[in-house]
């Protein structure tokens, strides 16, 4: 099982990072919670490479310097310091990258978003209203797992669901450690969802496989 320590994707967060003093996470930080801020870095390297600039901010607007990342799901309307990520480019609208926020689908449900790219116009509209982002303002989404077994079914049973109630078909997926699973990948894929298995930074082979992916979908929004 293809797996990594905490301190492997802390560097690999400091690294995305260039330069941050703090990215808010250490070791005694659940080995879940860094996965998620490393796909979430991984985000804003396939921005960079897209000319996006990057730069950092809080639902007030004022920033410290130190980053304070989201440990578990919340709203994007919370009054409680986090930080999210900004991507702006000249002549197009800029994009925020969240973790852990929550969208509401078709159904009027409210489900988590691991990692979470949306129009940064539509996630202020969010905050000021105080209500979730809805689904059509959905640019990229990524389920994150961190897994010492086998990926169960049922992990792509419940994203197939987020998939038809988010329209996430082309837009979101599955980011994971486990190794790839025949019966998870063709449910998935199926749903044009994308799979991206074995994911971690000794694996650089599906690291680049995964940018290769974010750079698709971000494309659409440059």
């Amino acid at each position: 099982m293809p797996s990594a320590t905490k301190a492997e994707l802390l560097n690999e967060i400091r690294v995305a990072l260039r330069g941050l003093a703090h990215s808010g996470y250490g070791t005694a930080d659940a080995l879940e919670d860094i996965y998620e801020a490393y796909v979430w870095t991984r985000v804003l390297e396939a921005a960079r490479r897209l000319r996006w600039t990057v730069s950092y901010s809080t639902p007030n607007g004022h920033w410290s310097g130190t980053l304070l990342l989201r440990r578990g799901p919340g709203v994007i309307y919370s009054t409680a310091p986090f930080t999210f990520a900004v991507l702006t480019k000249p002549g197009v609208p800029s994009l925020e990258v969240h973790l852990g926020v929550m969208v509401t689908g078709r159904s009027g449900v409210a489900h988590e978003c691991d990692v979470l790219v949306l129009p940064a116009a539509a996630a202020r509209a969010a905050r000021a209203a105080r209500e979730h982002p809805g689904y059509r303002d959905v640019c990229l989404q990524a389920e994150c797992k961190f897994y010492t077994g086998d990926l169960p079914l049922g992990l792509a049973r419940g994203l197939r669901g987020l998939s038809a109630d988010c329209s996430l078909g082309g837009a979101g997926g599955l980011v994971t450690n486990a190794l790839r699973s025949a019966s998870v990948g063709r449910l998935i894929l199926h749903n044009r969802l994308y799979y991206n298995p074995r994911l971690t930074p000794a694996y650089r082979m599906e690291v680049r496989k995964l940018d290769r992916r974010l750079e698709h979908r971000l494309r659409r929004w440059s």
